[in-house]
């Protein structure tokens, strides 16, 4: 008579939720929509402007934007703890460093850069006089436009790290699973979608645009609120 020992299945070890990814990939895709509609906004300061406007693009416009960068990040954050339970910090950090780290500094100098430039060129092919830059945009060149993102992302991955290195250096890394456990009963009840709107509504009342959703970061140096709404929905 022969035994075998039962396999017990890795906890970290999950297969590829497809709905999610393809969640992701329409969150994704929903901005090129929300950015083919921005020169047709009544008022917008776009790049290029279109002499016909519509009062449709602008709302349209402001119901994606509303919800697709949050929802985005949600997304990131859950894939992100998925990707370091699996792999473990060391090889996490190569992985983000590799995969979202070098793309920003790989793509800024040729989807960034190029286009002050790109915009002078159409103004001036349309007969039109290139508007001056005002002092406090004087620094867009530098800013990381519209790979924004990717630092966010970064610098959500960081705060993450950190506070789970100090977590579970005070608390030990059991009493840290209890309270997440907690924490996430928490979320998933009922109430739990109040808590996580929290950080969305006082990054927009840090704004002070409380209905136009969380405006993009304009700096390589974090800002308060774009770091408060996104990380929130990150963690």
């Amino acid at each position: 008579m022969t035994t075998t020992t039962p396999v017990i299945p890795d906890s970290t070890s999950r297969p590829r939720l497809h709905g999610l990814d393809a969640l992701r990939a329409g969150a994704l895709l929903l901005g090129i929509v929300l950015h083919s509609l921005m020169p047709f906004i009544p008022g917008m300061p776009w790049m290029v402007t279109d002499s016909s406007n519509s009062p449709v693009a602008a709302f349209a416009s402001h119901v994606i934007h509303v919800f697709r960068m949050p929802l985005f990040m949600l997304l990131a954050g859950y894939f992100a703890r998925m990707s370091l339970l699996r792999k473990g910090t060391g090889a996490f950090v190569k992985d983000r460093l590799k995969r979202i780290g070098l793309p920003l500094i790989a793509f800024w100098p040729i989807a960034v850069l190029p286009l002050a430039v790109l915009t002078a060129v159409s103004y001036l092919v349309r007969g039109l006089a290139v508007p001056t830059a005002r002092p406090e945009e004087a620094g867009a060149m530098i800013s990381p436009g519209q790979l924004w993102f990717l630092l966010v992302l970064l610098e959500c991955y960081l705060i993450v790290l950190v506070l789970r290195a100090v977590l579970h250096a005070v608390l030990g890394a059991e009493r840290c699973q209890i309270w997440a456990e907690r924490l996430a009963g928490v979320l998933t009840s009922p109430a739990g979608v109040l808590l996580a709107l929290l950080p969305y509504a006082a990054a927009m009342l840090l704004h002070g645009n409380a209905g136009g959703g969380i405006p993009q970061p304009m700096s390589f140096v974090p800002e308060p609120y774009g770091l408060i709404g996104f990380f929130g929905a990150f963690g």
